[in-house]
């Protein structure tokens, strides 16, 4: 268990099956975990807009990281990585990339654009698993960031 203290982060993906398999390692390694989910692009950047114009019980400030898949119609990964990492108010926030590609030209990009971190999605489910809860271990104990340590009740329950 990573912590009684609740973090929350921001889950960017569009493939059901994965985020069912991210949210089972998540809460098996971070129960008080508070997850965001967008399942695609324009949905996260859409919640991350109205969060800084609108105010909502989630707040930018008590993101602790983005878990963003790269491949998804529409506005895919490195439009959104583009997009967080040259707004002023979200530049800073950590955005991993979590996706299936091992392009060297996709993790050349990712980085080049202000990636954080690039990992890949392992196909088999005890490796993925393995790779979320070390993932979460790093992202939320061992990083630090300028984000206060306040809890947020947002949970996308209904896409589970």
């Amino acid at each position: 268990m990573i912590s009684a203290r609740a973090e929350t982060i921001l889950l960017i993906e569009d493939d059901q099956a994965d985020v069912e398999m991210a949210l089972h390692a998540i809460n098996a390694k971070a129960p008080s975990l508070n997850v965001v989910v967008a399942k695609n692009g324009y949905e996260a950047l859409t919640l991350i807009s109205s969060v800084r114009q609108q105010g909502t019980n989630f707040r930018l400030e008590n993101l602790k990281a983005i878990f963003l898949d790269l491949h998804m119609p529409g506005l895919d990964g490195f439009e959104v990585l583009h997009r967080i990492k040259t707004d002023a108010a979200t530049k800073i926030l950590p955005v991993i990339i979590f996706t299936s590609s091992l392009e060297p030209k996709d993790i050349e990009r990712c980085y080049a654009l202000g990636a954080n971190s690039y990992v890949a999605k392992p196909i088999e489910v005890e490796e993925y698993d393995r790779v979320v809860k070390e993932a979460m271990s790093y992202w939320l104990l061992v990083n630090q960031t300028t984000s206060p340590q306040v809890s947020v009740v947002v949970r996308e329950k209904d896409q589970v």
